[in-house]
């Protein structure tokens, strides 16, 4: 073989590991569908419509449905 041919083959060699590390890198890169989507706290959403909900007149409606029943 002639050095022509030798200076070929490491050329693609080289040209094959520089796209491995490229596609590798571009793959790295991109943010998975996890990490993408951030996870939504909503506690505090959720608590301050449960301190919303008035359950002082829930004995009174009770009493009322009971009431009620008890016509039918």
């Amino acid at each position: 073989m002639t050095k022509k041919t030798y200076m070929i083959i490491v050329a693609v060699i080289l040209l094959l590991i520089a796209g491995f590390i490229w596609w590798n890198g571009r793959i790295e890169t991109q943010p998975t569908g996890q990490e993408m989507a951030q996870p939504i706290d909503t506690t505090d959403a959720i608590e301050s419509e449960l301190a919303g909900i008035d359950v002082g007149e829930l004995d009174a409606e009770f009493k009322d449905v009971d009431e009620a029943l008890k016509g039918l």
